[in-house]
């Protein structure tokens, strides 16, 4: 027998050999798991739900497929969008990227996932601020960035 095998049946013994502790552990455990998952349901359904966009219908992802290599949902390249964007094709158009930012609140800093989006997601997306205004972009050297 293992190490690990030897304490687990040790562990057990000692868990029957107390009912009662046993019971107040199983009970905790229960009512903090519990718990969690009916906070973190009612924030999910509260705050991190979708965001939403007035006319559904008229929005969509475009996305980059490579199926010779069975790669599909590809991020799209910067000249793609680029392209996209000057064919006239879309009415708007705004592109995003996943990324980790460091969120500091006091002392504390942790790492957060969030979305880089061009100027144009918004629009895009129909999405207004809480408070203040979204970001412009400008034309800067012939990129597009933002301000």
């Amino acid at each position: 027998m293992t190490s690990f095998s030897q304490d687990l049946c040790y562990g057990l013994r000692m868990l029957k050999n107390s009912p009662g502790f046993t019971a107040v552990a199983v009970l905790t455990l229960a009512l903090g798991i519990g718990a969690n998952t009916a906070i973190f349901s009612v924030l999910r359904a509260a705050l991190l739900a979708g965001i939403a966009i007035p006319q559904p219908d008229r929005v969509v992802v475009v996305w980059t497929e490579n199926p010779s290599r069975n790669f599909h949902h590809l991020p799209s390249s910067a000249p793609d969008y680029l392209d996209w964007k000057g064919s006239g094709v879309f009415e708007q158009l705004g592109a995003f990227q996943e990324d980790g930012f460091n969120l500091r609140i006091g002392e504390r800093t942790e790492r957060v996932m969030g979305l880089v989006v061009t100027s144009e997601m918004f629009p895009a997306a129909d999405i207004k601020p809480w408070l203040g205004r979204v970001f412009l972009g400008k034309k800067m050297s012939g990129r597009d960035t933002t301000a």
